[in-house]
């Protein structure tokens, strides 16, 4: 499972409003497992943890929240007289580690008791805070420093550090980016300046337009009005953003190894001289005719309503927990590329042997390169979880134009010329290549497996989509 950290800037946040957005977010985010930091840096901001303290304490009654400042009019002179007037003096005699561990030694103690106690949980039932003047002990050189750090914000369900600078926003986001083992992925958002620089470091970047400019948004990967908009741009947005790259970024790997390995088993029907099937032109042409309709799929598909992902934080960990680009799902894209292969291949070559001995090489290359073709385009129509107008027409231009494409490389060669037009007006042509070939291969390969896990190996997206069907279903019927 992938882990994530959300770094947040809780300055574009009024105190009132504090109570009305951080629940929503808050309870989802933690939901889908991930670690919350809230960051604030000017000294009158400090009410601010008080009021997410509060806001807590409503959410998790049972937690307890741990607060790292300093406490005593020494331990401020100490700082100050270490950091000097600029916070560039000299360090003091002690280490920033033998500091922390001095000053805050009893709640370290009790954070990692509360920790080694809850040893078989990920996250212990601690929200940290941890204001600027205390974030001074933490030297970014020192592996020491970096190891106490890091094992006390991970054992915290939430850190809220108060007070801090731009480069020790900076500084938090990458130490959890860098130093993090599993590594993990941070997400940064903030409304003004003085956030720029965590929003740079974090692998995610979002902005908020705030009365405080548009630096934020401009530095940023993503922006948003309001902070309450994030729950929707990680749960739906972010969401389908990756089912869509990663369901692209799969088929184009599948259908070149389709294609690929078509012609590797040809080879030895051929002598193993290394004739293809497929013109040349007919070949260059693969990627064009099948371009459109995986494109369209992997921007307007959604498995899931927005209203069902924002209700069940849960569809989240598809993407955090990188499922339809993990190892295992790869593996069986492979597997289903070879069997797509397979079975175009033994319906080509050796059922249907008797049909094409008689045919032209390029004939029965195309008559081939057609149902492999039409059966990547239902391969899209397998995945594809809704239909509407943009699928259907580009579906429509894309085999329209399939057709038409080879009518114009017929008039390119001179050893496939005008060889396509009397091609079409052969029946068995129309059958092996629109009607037996492709069904077959759809049919035995991607529905047979897709049945057999429904039944058996049901994936968390598959359950989703059942239990979304039978709540829509259920409401429609009066059930």
């Amino acid at each position: 499972m992938h882990e994530v950290a959300i770094f947040t800037a809780v300055s574009c946040l009024s105190p009132v409003s504090i109570h009305s957005t951080i629940p929503a977010v808050a309870r989802s985010a933690i939901t889908e497992g991930t670690h919350l930091h809230y960051l604030t840096h000017i000294e009158d901001k400090a009410t601010y943890a008080s009021k997410l303290r509060e806001v807590y304490t409503e959410l998790f009654p049972d937690e307890e929240l741990q607060y790292s400042h300093l406490q005593s009019k020494a331990e401020k002179e100490y700082v100050q007289g270490s950091m000097g007037k600029n916070g560039q003096g000299a360090r003091a005699p002690l280490t920033c580690v033998e500091a922390m561990v001095a000053s805050r030694a009893k709640m370290e103690e009790n954070l990692l008791a509360r920790a080694a106690a809850q040893a078989h949980q990920q996250i212990a039932e601690i929200v940290l805070v941890l204001d600027g003047p205390s974030f001074y002990f933490f030297e970014e050189e020192d592996e020491a420093s970096k190891y106490h750090m890091l094992a006390i914000t991970k054992s915290c369900r939430a850190v809220v550090a108060c007070r801090l600078t731009p480069s020790q926003k900076a500084q938090l986001v990458h130490l959890v980016k860098t130093e993090s083992f599993p590594k993990i992925l941070t997400l940064a958002i903030g409304d003004g300046a003085n956030d720029v620089p965590m929003i740079q470091e974090a692998d995610v970047g979002v902005g908020i337009f705030g009365k405080e400019g548009h630096q934020a948004a401009n530095n940023s990967d993503f922006a948003i009005a309001e902070f309450r908009f994030l729950r929707r741009l990680l749960l739906v947005h972010g969401r389908a953003c990756y089912l869509g790259l990663a369901n692209v970024c799969l088929y184009c790997l599948h259908k070149n190894m389709v294609i690929t390995f078509t012609i590797f088993w040809f080879t030895f029907l051929a002598g193993v001289s290394g004739t293809s099937p497929y013109e040349s032109w007919m070949y260059t042409g693969f990627n064009f005719v099948l371009g459109l309709p995986i494109i369209f799929h992997g921007i307007l598909d959604r498995d899931l309503s927005q209203e069902f992902c924002l209700k069940f934080p849960q569809s989240y960990q598809t993407s955090r927990d990188n499922k339809v680009l993990s190892i295992l799902n790869m593996l069986s894209w492979f597997a289903n590329g070879l069997a797509y292969a397979f079975m175009i291949s033994a319906l080509s070559y050796l059922a249907l042997y008797d049909s094409y001995k008689e045919y032209p090489l390029y004939d029965m290359g195309t008559t081939v390169f057609t149902s492999l073709v039409l059966a990547l385009q239902g391969k899209v129509i397998f995945m594809s979880s809704q239909w509407g107008v943009p699928q259907v027409l580009s579906m429509a231009i894309s085999v329209g134009t399939m057709y038409g494409y080879f009518v114009g490389t017929s008039y390119l060669t001179y050893v496939y010329y005008e060889k396509v037009v009397p091609l079409y007006n052969t029946g068995a042509y129309w059958f092996f290549s629109l009607l037996s070939v492709p069904v077959v291969t759809v049919v035995l390969v991607d529905l047979l497996w897709h049945s057999f896990s429904l039944v058996f190996a049901p994936s968390a997206e598959m359950l989703m989509r059942e239990i979304e069907e039978n709540t829509v279903y259920s409401k429609a019927t009066g059930g």
